[in-house]
């Protein structure tokens, strides 16, 4: 009798042998005869992928395993092979159990997302030995794909907007894609002088028709629940700004103060925001156009009432567009019936007389001539000559005028002073009618007003000025030139302080008139010279005064 097999030779020994009476049938019996035993083939080594390995969406992947030692033996005989096991549950075969000579598979599982599953085993026909299981990850992550990184929150009230990420299996793509971040806006706009314009240009920012309306370099401030990320806020040199914000939905809006470039003096204050004033920003990369327009801040300029004017030359008044009233140069009067003069210049009417105001007239009866002066000149020279045929009394400057009942009688009373006077506050009483003929230049330091029914002459063979502090001036003033200096502490230029001037009579410049009065915070809405012609002072002006240039003789035949 054989005993059990033994794996490793295939052999079973002899155990026993018996005979019945004999003892030569043993001898010949082998000790051992081949017998088949059925053994395990040695259990595969995994190589790769390693065990976790993250592996994209879409790609092949390669299963590869070790060689094993031995195969074992199966009975009759050995059917050697590999088996690759693929599944999406640890345990099961679900998505291949192929057959394999090669220690390497090419299989497919990055077509599926998620966590994969994979063994090798070796079977000899008999037995089959298994690997341990490996996992694969197959991440299937797309930055643009919301199934992973979901659309943006909206701003929130820490103008912050957020979002979440998710992977299939792994750990490493969300972790380079930010949830969290800043909304960011852009204000961006024009500030330019609208004062001549109607509306607000779409193009203001481009067009180069605007660019000398456009304020360069101009600092102003965007205040809001967060600062201007860039300090300082301005305009660049072609008068446009972009300022980066933060954005939010529910308290995104920004507000605008210009206190900086009114104070400067390049603007007068808003005429109109081109929209609503404060700009409201949302969301993130938003651009809101937030344009605004100024009035300019007009110099000096000078206007006419109920009476004519006549310039020689280089005639100009820059009648601002913000006048809340009829911006003409030559207004009515309204105490003598509405009463308007007459413009007249004595060489072509000059280019943008009266500025650029779409609006400004000479009048509303829009009475105006070319047409020069060539008649007698009425200046100290001729009234020099004149006075010879009537009483006049010397005078000087700061000598008192006492005005006699011979004067009373005479309807008049005429001062010629030899020299200049440098300080003129002489206004005359009720009934006085008076004539300053001064041989040099005047300066007018007080405001001089005439009682109706009396008369006041300044004629002055140089320069009559009128010092900055005056403020009103009533006669007839003539002179070779006449002077409205304006008001300057330290000689460093205008101070742009000065009180309006209020002329009512009659001023005459045969050589300028020269106007330099100008108050930044008031020329937008006043003339810096206001000229009132008096009709009860030619009503009153002495005989001295009255010449005639034509006399009229009836012929009696």
């Amino acid at each position: 009798m054989y005993g059990d097999p033994d794996p490793v030779t295939q052999t079973c020994p002899l155990e026993s042998c018996t005979e019945n009476c004999g003892t030569d049938d043993c001898a010949a019996v082998p000790l051992t005869v081949s017998c088949c035993v059925a053994t395990y083939p040695d259990t595969p080594t995994l190589v790769s992928p390693a065990d976790g390995a993250e592996i994209t969406y879409g790609t092949n992947v390669t299963a590869d395993w070790n060689s094993i030692g031995s195969w074992g033996y199966a009975c009759p005989t050995n059917d050697n092979h590999y088996k690759i096991c693929v599944s999406t549950v640890s345990g099961s075969c679900n998505l291949e159990n192929t057959r394999t000579d090669l220690t390497s598979q090419a299989t497919r599982p990055a077509v599926i997302k998620g966590n994969i599953y994979w063994s090798a085993s070796a079977n000899n026909g008999a037995f089959e030995s298994q690997s341990l299981t490996r996992s694969i990850c197959v991440e299937g992550f797309d930055s643009v794909d919301p199934a992973y990184v979901s659309a943006w929150s909206s701003c929130n009230s820490s103008h912050q907007r957020t979002r979440t990420c998710t992977e299939d299996c792994g750990t490493n793509n969300c972790t380079g894609t930010p949830l969290v971040e800043n909304c960011i806006g852009t204000i961006t706009g024009t500030l330019f002088d609208a004062s001549d314009l109607s509306s607000c240009p779409a193009d203001i920012g481009t067009n180069p028709l605007y660019i000398s309306l456009r304020y360069s370099n101009a600092n102003f401030d965007i205040n809001g629940p967060w600062p201007v990320i860039s300090l300082p806020v301005g305009t660049d040199a072609s008068g446009n700004y972009s300022e980066s914000v933060y954005a939010s939905l529910t308290n995104g809006i920004y507000s605008f103060d210009y206190t900086d470039l009114i104070s400067s003096g390049r603007a007068a204050g808003i005429k109109t925001e081109c929209g609503p004033a404060a700009a409201t920003v949302t969301d993130q990369g938003q651009t809101v156009t937030k344009n605004t327009g100024f009035w300019r801040n007009y110099g000096g300029w000078w206007q006419a009432k109920g009476g004519s004017v006549y310039g020689d030359d280089n005639l100009r008044s820059i009648i601002p567009s913000s006048l809340p009233t009829e911006m003409s140069l030559i207004l009515p009067d309204p105490t003598v019936g509405n009463r308007r003069g007459l413009l007249s210049y004595g060489v072509p009417r000059p280019a943008n007389m009266l500025g650029s105001n779409p609006n400004a007239k000479v009048s509303t009866s829009l009475w105006e001539i070319e047409s020069k002066y060539s008649g007698q000149i009425y200046d100290w020279s001729f009234y020099d000559n004149r006075f010879n045929l009537f009483t006049t009394t010397a005078w000087s400057s700061g000598q008192p005028v006492n005005y006699t009942a011979t004067d009373t009688t005479n309807g008049y009373k005429i001062l010629k002073s030899a020299g200049s006077v440098t300080s003129f506050n002489y206004s005359p009483s009720a009934n006085q009618f008076v004539i300053f003929h001064i041989n040099g230049d005047v300066t007018v330091t007080n405001d001089i007003t005439v009682p109706q029914g009396s008369f006041l002459s300044i004629i002055a063979k140089g320069t009559l000025t009128f010092d900055p502090s005056v403020t009103r001036a009533d006669g007839w003033y003539v002179g070779a030139s006449l002077a409205f200096p304006c008001h300057d502490v330290g000689n460093n230029g205008c101070d742009e302080d000065d009180q309006q001037f209020q002329g009512k009579g009659s001023f005459i410049g045969w050589n300028s008139i020269s106007l330099e009065r100008s108050n930044q915070s008031l020329n937008n809405t006043q003339p810096s010279e206001l000229f009132t012609y008096s009709q009860d002072l030619f009503l009153n002006a002495p005989k001295p005064m009255k010449y005639y240039t034509k006399h009229y003789k009836p012929f009696i035949p």
